[in-house]
């Protein structure tokens, strides 16, 4: 509930830093890409029935949301975004089931609200075009921080095949994993990118995401796992 309490907290933060901001330089945007995630651990349940041993491989996700972007400066701005941003992992492992070797294919599918907080570094736009009107510009930027997510899904589905007892057998699931994992994330953020234009400008944005906590929430599960994840956002500032 605390961790709970934080986040409303950052929301709250969000729209005073809309409403305070209005007068002064403020800029919005959207944008969209994808998330190349996995997560920075190693999976290991043992019961009687059971044996799992499962390495986390990378999987392809789509994210989308706005910018609220606040200029302290011509080359500091701070940033913040709502996102909506699946993460997850692939696994294709080995496992056994009362003594029963299994090919077990599936992936974890983890959506989160995130609302990243970023203080920005940019180059200026220079230059004008014929007769002195602005002509549109090219800038660098970099940007550290970090975000809070809050889960809004947590799903486990795939495929498992073998012979069981000498029979062939595939089956296909799909279980809700919800009480698994943590309700909060917290990550940490690092990237860059450029953007191009003059009012209406295209942005485009690389980071790198690296969980803080552990968003494991079963007990059953005692090693820690960690979100990571590598972003490729284009989008437009208005």
């Amino acid at each position: 509930m605390r961790k709970f309490y934080y986040f409303t907290i950052l929301i709250v933060f969000n729209s005073f830093f809309y409403y305070t901001a209005v007068s002064q330089k403020l800029d919005l945007g959207l944008k969209g890409g994808v998330n190349f995630s996995s997560l920075n651990g190693i999976f290991l349940f043992q019961q009687e029935d059971v044996s799992l041993n499962l390495n986390p491989k990378n999987v392809t996700r789509y994210t989308f949301g706005g910018v609220l972007r606040y200029t302290i400066t011509p080359h500091f701005s701070l940033q913040t975004e709502v996102l909506f941003t699946p993460r997850g992992a692939q696994f294709i492992e080995d496992i056994v089931v009362r003594g029963q070797p299994f090919r077990l294919t599936g992936d974890v599918n983890l959506s989160y609200i995130e609302v990243p907080l970023l203080l920005r570094l940019s180059t200026v736009r220079t230059g004008r075009g014929r007769f002195f009107y602005p002509r549109p510009g090219f800038t660098v930027n970099g940007y550290v921080g970090g975000a809070a997510g809050y889960k809004t899904r947590a799903k486990f589905r795939g495929d498992i095949s073998g012979d069981l007892f000498g029979v062939p057998f595939e089956e296909s699931f799909g279980n809700s994993v919800w009480n698994r994992f943590e309700t909060l994330d917290y990550v940490s953020i690092v990237g860059g990118g450029f953007e191009y234009g003059l009012n209406t400008r295209i942005i485009l944005d690389i980071r790198y995401v690296y969980g803080l906590t552990n968003i494991i929430a079963d007990q059953e599960i005692n090693d820690p796992m960690k979100n990571r994840m590598v972003s490729v956002l284009i989008g437009l500032m208005f």
